[in-house]
This record gives C-alpha cells, structure tokens and sequence, in this order.
C-alpha cells in the first residue's frame, strides 16, 4: 500500500499496479466525508473502496489518475485535494557512448526499458579511470535530456573512461555505467552531399563524389577513409567496395541504362572504432545518347 498524508492541495505519485490509499484530514470524527474524482463522485466498486477517513485504490491503473477531492458531506465544504498521477520508476537504464568528432567530443546517449509516464531527469558524470575520485559533468542541454557531452577528452589513454547516469522520478532512481577507450568508440556521422553523375560518353560509368560529415574536425588532420556501396535498382545484391582515401570516386562496369542505388560509408583513418553509418540514397543512371 502506497499511503499519502494530504495537505489541503499536492501533487502526488503512485505506482502503477499498486494499491494506494489517500487520506482526508477531517476536522473532527462526526464529519461525513464525500470523496470526488475530477469534480465527479467517486464510482466505487471493488478495486476503490471509500471511507470518511480514506480511499484505496487496488491494483492502480492510469484511467485512475486525476484529481481527488474529499468534501464535508453537509456543507459541501473542500477538506483536501490531492492530484494523482501514476507511473513507473525508472528500470533497465542503458547507455551508450560514440565519439562522432573525433578528437573534440564524446557523446553518450541513453534510453530507458520501461515506460514511466512520469517525468525523468538525468544526472552524468564521467572520471578517467574508475579510481578517479573527481566526477566531472558530462553536459547535458537540459536535465531531462537524454545525451550528453565531454569535451576535452584524452586520446590514446590506455585507461578508460567511466561515464555514469542516474536516472530519477518521484518514484525511484536507476544508475548505469559505461567504460570505454575513446579510439575504440570513434563512429563518425555519414558522409554528406553524396552526388552521382554521368560522365559524357561513359555508358558503364558514374562520377561520385561527397563531403566529409559536417561534424567530424579538420579531415585534413583527421582523415577518413570510406567505402561505397552500389546496387542496381530493382535487383536484391549489392556490392561494396574501398576503402578509398579520397571523396570522389568513378564506378565502372555498370551496366547500360541501368539505375543503381547508392551510398558511403566514413571511418577514422587509422582504423580505429566504427564504420559510419550509411549516407542518405542517391540514384543515377550511366550516360547515354538517346
């Protein structure tokens, strides 16, 4: 049983599933208490049992949120009111971590397994090394948000970083950590601006060519290598080839006024981490003269 002592109007919480119980304040034992729902009677049955000092709830359901009054039922007088949300705590935090602008920042993100229906805020932290007694913040826009950012962060440290999250309702907190070696989580954002052309009097060939992503640091220091993946429109294989250094590209060996698909994918030179995922779809044919 969840119990709530009232003051004359509050907010307060339960847990779906639960049984929760209400109390009225009355002002002395001969007063009968009439109990409202959102301005209405309380429907009673056999999961809502009413008393003049209390009301219960058995086995708590959202329809069952609202605001719930108790009235002296005489004067009509408003003893208390209390607004009843239900919902879960936060469970089954996870968190994962990717360096998408390598060396600049790490980005962690976050998702929760059960729904809570009530709102959650968050609370990272990261050290170098699990040792480390200084937890430093891993920014986040807001509290609610469910990412955050380290800057300035170590390259080629043999120890890792512990990144930890906590998430809180009114109902309970849930913590996860994640370790991690930067290089080992690099995952650059997909290439940008992918163009497919016909090259003039090539009619087994396309012209590609793209930018780096947008977020990924001076390339000129930090290249990237990419792949490309090709297939012809209408068929089920596909092919992938590189990785190439450069970000243009001639596909050959295509066939004549066929359409094909397709798209590139950016790593860290030195090939550390991960593949990007792929860019955006382009289509294009090959060149021809009719």
């Amino acid at each position: 049983i969840i119990f709530f002592s009232l003051d004359l109007s509050s907010i307060q919480y339960g847990l779906i599933g639960s049984n929760v119980t209400l109390h009225c304040n009355m002002p002395s034992k001969e007063t009968t208490v009439e109990w409202k729902v959102n301005g209405k009677a309380v429907a009673l049955a056999k999961e809502v049992i009413a008393r003049d000092t209390f009301i219960s709830i058995l086995n708590a359901n959202r329809s069952q949120e609202g605001q719930y009054s108790c009235h002296n039922a005489r004067s009509g007088e408003t003893l208390n009111t209390v607004q009843l949300k239900l919902g879960n705590p936060p469970r089954n935090l996870s968190v994962s971590c990717w360096s998408v602008s390598y060396p600049m920042t790490v980005q962690c993100f976050w998702s929760l397994g059960t729904e809570t229906f009530l709102p959650v805020n968050y609370n990272a932290t990261y050290s170098l090394g699990i040792m480390d007694k200084e937890q430093k913040e891993c920014v986040q826009l807001k509290p609610e948000e469910n990412s955050c950012t380290i800057s300035n962060i170590l390259m080629f440290s043999e120890i890792s970083y512990v990144v930890k999250v906590t998430a809180t309702n009114p109902l309970g907190s849930s913590a996860h950590m994640n370790r991690f070696i930067v290089e080992e989580i690099i995952k650059p954002d997909p290439p940008e601006n992918l163009i497919a052309s016909p090259i003039p009097g090539q009619r087994r060939k396309l012209f590609l060519e793209w930018k780096p992503p947008s977020t990924w640091p001076e390339p000129e220091y930090f290249p990237l290598t990419y792949l490309i993946q090709y297939q012809k429109v209408g068929t089920q294989a596909s092919r992938v080839i590189g990785p190439y250094e450069q970000t243009n590209f001639t596909l050959s060996g295509l066939r004549p006024r066929a359409q094909y698909s397709i798209q590139v994918s950016a790593k860290d030179f030195t090939d550390h981490g991960h593949y990007s995922d792929w860019s955006s779809v382009v289509s294009a044919k090959p060149w021809t003269n009719s």
